[in-house]
């Protein structure tokens, strides 16, 4: 690879960040709009239909789309709600009233609270969490040399490891509303004991009932929304003055690109069927259908919506950055477990404070790109020295495959339960674990590469994100003897390399 290594990670890595622009996203939007489609043969989609079809619609636990019809046998015994021994243990929490900026453990139990109970403030994700629902197989073939230990991933779990994934679920829980009791000490604690204690259990995985809120704690988020930046998000939203329109028309074409079978976005795409429907109906009757764009943008409701606000809040919030490619991932990733304005501010961190910093990933000049993806390569060569070599030897480099996975951090095409679960470490670990996840995947896909030619090679490493189980991904993760002093080591060489 390093023949052409210096030149190739040059390449304007926009494009790779939706490789299947063509024929991949057109094939996800179908799957989205064929459930519309079946829907639309009724004379007239009324609301109470539409919420109809929405609740039929089979969900796994993230709130995707994995089939048309709804499944009884899974409803009773994989209910989503923590159990009841949790829920009376949280009774017993006293919520700290006394200041404008809640504690964080109340903040933390708050947003549990509101996970569980409350309909009016949460998003469709959370609503259908409560009865989760047995994953069908994704409808993606997959050559049977694949199957090593990262299982094809339309293999259905057996019920016995369901079962025990779920039960591992609910162990966790207990301890996480354990640990949020006295959160306030936890986080902040210097000591080593009380960190190691935080870092193990955020890499054995954070409930998705805590998901949301431990996120936003991480990243200090409740000290940006209830103090240091009260109302800055909503003056953003509701500015006069907007990006350039390249920048909009950019924000639009890759909002109906991003998660296209996620509850969320398919419950707008479907309501905007409806309206153009009517719309249409109108217009072939001579009447104008009276619409405010500005009342239209500010007010209007679903996934799609809070997307558009919170990319065109940060372009006006970071006009240097503005919107690139990639970051309709990452914020749509967050919508789907907080409220808008605390997926915003969650943006903001990532984009700006340590330990994430992504965002050189994303500037005019994209320099961080490049290093990134020279440490990779160079971990690639430090810890799979063959495999390394049979890349270069098949002219297979480093930008062809794993640019979208470390630009985006997994969140643009690989399955939640691995986004999930990168991103808990992400969020309070930094960058280590998005190189380890990446030397996993190829640690799994090795035995496969070291048989296949160019062509092959390139088709197995696109085909990785609809193959993998994420579980089985971060335990191999975690087995990479992979230190900082390794990442600190190719950031010089990068960065004396970039001085000269």
């Amino acid at each position: 690879m390093s023949k052409s290594g210096d030149n190739s990670i040059q390449h304007d890595t926009n494009t790779m960040i939706h490789p299947n622009t063509n024929d991949g996203d057109e094939e996800s939007v179908s799957s989205a709009s064929q459930i519309y489609e079946s829907a639309s043969q009724m004379s007239a989609v009324s609301p109470d239909n539409l919420n109809r079809i929405l609740l039929n619609m089979k969900l796994d636990r993230y709130g995707f789309v994995v089939g048309k019809t709804y499944d009884d046998d899974c409803s009773s015994e994989e209910d989503g709600s923590i159990s009841e021994s949790v829920a009376h243990d949280m009774e017993d929490i006293e919520e700290n009233e006394a200041s404008d900026l809640p504690s964080p453990s109340s903040f933390l139990l708050q947003h549990h609270e509101n996970g569980r109970n409350n309909e009016d403030n949460i998003s469709p994700l959370r609503s259908h969490q409560r009865s989760r629902k047995k994953s069908t197989p994704r409808e993606t073939p997959v050559d049977s040399d694949m199957l090593s230990l990262q299982q094809r991933r339309g293999a259905e779990l057996s019920d016995a490891e369901r079962r025990r994934r779920l039960a591992l679920e609910r162990k966790r829980e207990k301890k996480w509303v354990k640990m949020i009791k006295r959160w306030d000490g936890l986080h902040n604690d210097e000591r080593k004991k009380n960190k190691k204690l935080l870092r193990m259990r955020v890499r054995k995985g954070v409930p998705n009932t805590f998901r949301g809120a431990v996120w936003t704690m991480l990243a200090g988020v409740p000290g940006k929304v209830f103090k240091t930046q009260v109302g800055k998000y909503k003056g953003l939203v509701l500015s006069t003055e907007v990006p350039n329109q390249d920048t909009m028309d950019t924000i639009d074409r890759d909002i109906h690109r991003t998660f296209p079978r996620h509850m969320m976005f398919i419950e707008e795409a479907m309501r905007a069927k409806e309206a153009e429907a009517k719309d249409e109906e109108l217009a072939a009757q001579g009447i104008e259908a009276a619409t405010s764009e500005e009342d239209d943008f500010v007010n209007a409701k679903g996934g799609q919506a809070s997307l558009r606000r919170v990319l065109r809040a940060y372009s006006l919030y970071d006009t240097d950055v503005g919107y690139c490619q990639g970051m309709n991932f990452i914020a749509a990733t967050f919508i789907t477990f907080m409220p808008e304005e605390e997926a915003f501010w969650m943006l903001v961190s990532v984009m700006n404070e340590k330990p994430c910093l992504m965002r050189g990933l994303f500037g005019k000049r994209m320099s961080q790109t490049q290093e990134i993806l020279f440490v990779a390569e160079k971990l690639v060569a430090q810890f799979f020295p063959r495999l390394y070599q049979h890349f270069e030897n098949e002219s297979i480099h480093i930008t062809m495959f794993a640019t979208q996975w470390l630009l985006t951090v997994y969140t643009s095409s690989f399955p939640f339960d691995l986004v999930t679960r990168v991103w808990d470490c992400f969020i309070s670990e930094g960058w280590k674990i998005v190189y380890r996840v990446m030397l996993a995947l190829l640690k799994i896909s090795t035995p496969v590469l070291m048989k296949c030619r160019f062509e092959d090679m390139l088709g197995h490493l696109t085909a990785i994100p609809a193959t993998v189980d994420g579980d089985a991904v971060m335990k191999v993760a975690f087995k990479i003897p992979l230190r900082k002093r390794h990442v600190r080591k190719y950031q010089r060489e990068w960065q004396s390399r970039d001085a000269d």
